[in-house]
């Protein structure tokens, strides 16, 4: 009953100092308020969105899920794209740097329980004969032996270790976004690279066409000339222009070839793969869906943004457990099991121990360096709510620049492909006048370098319309905000 009455004197004793030192960190502590997380309603988008999403290039609709490639409506992207998340490197690391990040949540969390052990030891130790053991120890050997449990518990008063939990937590699921926006970085990478293949086929699909008819006229005019209605001039003239859509094609079949190499890269697959990759089987010309209205938070519910906003909450939570290091740490701990000198007695029932009791620790003098550390730990939350506000101001403009960019490709290419009708109707008739006589060679050839021109410039503005549609979605974060919900506890 002493030995209780003592030990509880003794815990009163310890409760009574932490208080003292809880008192006295609060004093030390430095405080300062921290600046409120940015709202993304504080950054609206310009009114040039509004102005694009009255436009006819746009028609209301859900936002495209996650799989926003299958909007396109072709089936060898899906299957790129398919591949690519399962072979590309780069959304291997970005996977592993998650399961990293939930490991070091789990650590975290591990903090909050208490620590229970089993030990045992064997020990052959010789006493010296001229230490402080008496006889029969002094001079002899032993066998020494100890089986114990061993318990340790943190009391945590403080929330150091909450504040740490949520942090890793926050970094988790930074980590999270990091690696969603990684996968819509290669997915748009596959989809850029493939409408770049896409456009560069249509070029070569053209100017194949012209090379046929500029051969055709070629025997036209070789024909005309040997009946001495035309120039040897002429003749030279449009050999000369097959020979140079002759090399326009070489130049696009290095065009092409480079593109598959690069979807090949990106999925994962060796230059090899590349032949395995045909011409796309869609162009999708139909007008893009975007969200009724195109709330501000669906553009904040991005990966990008994510990744800033959980960086943000990481940084709050470290401040507080930085702040719990200028207050006391009070652990329990104890002991019980076997103990003896001699290992054939370990076993005995008189061979038992136990130990129990309280430890406190508080920090007095550290030569500042748990200041240093919260402070550190203030300026990086300032960073990271810096860093979240630029990434809201810079994704209100790119959505309003990439709508409006789809809205004035997509525009132009109608005209252009009016253009390119005149163009063409143009080419018939003088194709008609010059059969029949009524004009000359220099006059079709004209019309006909206009064509290839018009068609060049019609298929460049197909994949730039392509190109703009994608950079759209990527702006929008890919429908990364309709599963970002499933994020929240990795």
């Amino acid at each position: 009953m002493k030995f209780v009455s003592g030990f509880g004197y003794r815990l009163l004793s310890i409760a009574l100092a932490a208080v003292a030192s809880a008192m006295a960190g609060c004093v030390f502590a430095p405080t300062r308020s921290e600046p409120a997380l940015p709202s993304a309603a504080a950054y609206p988008m310009v009114k040039s969105v509004a102005r694009a999403l009255a436009s006819p290039e746009f028609r209301r609709g859900g936002w495209p899920a996650d799989d926003w490639w299958t909007s396109f409506g072709d089936v060898q992207l899906d299957s790129l794209i398919a591949a690519a998340q399962v072979r590309n490197p780069d959304l291997d690391i970005a996977r592993s740097r998650l399961t990293l990040a939930r490991q070091a949540v789990a650590e975290a969390r591990a903090g909050l329980f208490p620590d229970l052990a089993a030990s045992a030891a064997v020990t052959r130790e010789k006493f010296s004969a001229n230490d402080l053991y008496p006889p029969p120890f002094a001079g002899n050997t032993y066998n020494q032996g100890q089986l114990s449990l061993d318990f340790r518990y943190n009391l945590d008063l403080w929330g150091r270790a909450r504040d740490e939990l949520r942090a890793r937590l926050g970094e988790a699921r930074a980590a999270a976004a990091q690696a969603a926006e990684a996968r819509l970085v290669i997915t748009t990478a596959v989809a850029s690279a493939y409408f770049q293949l896409q456009g560069d086929l249509t070029r070569f699909q053209v100017t194949g066409e012209t090379l046929v008819q500029r051969k055709a006229f070629e025997r036209l005019v070789s024909l005309r000339a040997a009946n001495g209605l035309e120039t040897r001039l002429a003749v030279k003239q449009a050999q000369a222009d097959v020979a140079s859509v002759e090399a326009n094609i070489i130049g696009l079949q290095n065009s092409v070839g480079g593109d598959k190499r690069a979807l090949a890269a990106l999925i994962g697959e060796g230059p090899d793969a590349a032949q395995m990759i045909k011409a796309p089987t869609s162009h999708f010309d139909t007008p893009f869906p975007v969200p009724a209205g195109l709330p501000v938070d669906l553009r904040a519910g991005g990966p990008d943004i994510r990744v800033r906003r959980w960086q943000v909450e990481a940084a709050a939570q470290g401040i507080g457990a930085a702040r719990a290091g200028f207050y006391p740490n009070i652990s329990l701990s104890a002991q019980i099991g076997k103990q003896s000198l001699e290992l054939s007695q370990l076993l005995n029932p008189g061979s038992d121990f136990a130990l129990v009791g309280p430890a406190i620790h508080l920090p007095i003098f550290e030569g500042g360096r748990l200041r240093a550390a919260l402070n550190a730990r203030y300026a990086q939350y300032d960073i990271a709510i810096d860093q979240y506000r630029r990434a809201l101001i810079g994704a209100a403009r790119d959505v309003a620049d990439r709508m409006a960019t789809v809205e004035s490709v997509t525009r132009e290419l109608g005209r252009q492909t009016e253009a390119r009708r005149a163009s063409e109707d143009a080419y018939h008739l003088a194709m008609l006048r010059y059969k029949s006589g009524l004009t000359d060679y220099l006059t079709v050839l004209l019309v006909q370098q206009d064509v290839l021109r018009q068609r060049d410039i019609e298929a460049a503005l197909r994949a730039q319309r392509l190109q703009a549609v994608l950079a759209l979605i990527k702006a929008l974060g890919g429908g990364y905000g309709q599963v970002a919900r499933a994020l929240r506890h990795p």
